[in-house]
């Protein structure tokens, strides 16, 4: 009995430290550009432009975004005289086997999200693990026991706020002012080895490569 317990506990100890432990997404060091390997940041300039893209970065709720998205944290700065426009369609990435990701709103990444993961019923619990949930009150009625005595919960789920939160702002950025957040990718590390992101702000064109470590 002894054993088993320990056997148990070993491999509740490996689940842990192998949790998380996905595909990798690190700049490739044969490009242009300042490359923060350690940190995963290339940075890149031109015509008065710098833009910073940083993978591996997503850290908050939902936990498990980046096992249905790519999100990508990016720095934009306008270094220029003039007012530039960024939107969500400049950007896109194409894996080394020819895929393309496109670059997702956070509203439609929200829905998704939310379509995927929605439960109806729960046993009641203070908070639904890994999610933004609002539980009804029984003095509203928004119960039922199924005739075992103990009460399900009818549960609202909220959006994921983090998601719109932390996301990269369309729009017009001004002279001498940057703007900064994630941009969501459809999942883009299944497939292919290499992954390049292109976009392109007011005829400015740049590509930010990253090696796939599976």
């Amino acid at each position: 009995m002894k054993k088993a317990k320990i056997v148990i506990l070993f491999l509740i100890a490996f689940a842990f430290l192998t949790a998380g432990c996905g595909v990798k997404i690190i700049p490739k060091t044969e490009q242009e550009g300042i490359i923060d390997a350690k940190h995963n940041i290339i940075t890149k300039e031109k015509n008065g432009l710098r833009i910073t893209a940083r993978s591996m970065d997503w850290r908050f709720d939902p936990y498990f975004l980046d096992e249905y998205f790519t999100p990508i944290f990016f720095i934009i700065k306008n270094d220029t005289d003039q007012k530039v426009a960024v939107s969500y369609k400049n950007f896109m990435a194409f894996d080394d086997q020819g895929n393309q990701y496109n670059a997702i709103p956070p509203a439609n990444v929200n829905d998704m999200l939310l379509a995927r993961e929605y439960s109806p019923f729960y046993p009641y619990y203070p908070y639904y693990p890994y999610t933004e949930t609002i539980i009804m009150r029984e003095k509203e009625g928004t119960y039922t026991t199924f005739g075992l005595g103990i009460p399900f919960f009818y549960s609202y789920r909220r959006s994921f706020s983090n998601i719109a939160l932390y996301a990269l702002p369309e729009g017009e950025i001004h002279p001498h002012a940057q703007v900064r957040g994630f941009v969501y990718f459809t999942r883009a590390d299944q497939y292919g080895r290499e992954l390049k992101i292109k976009l392109k702000i007011d005829g400015i064109e740049q590509e930010f490569e990253f090696i796939l470590k599976k």
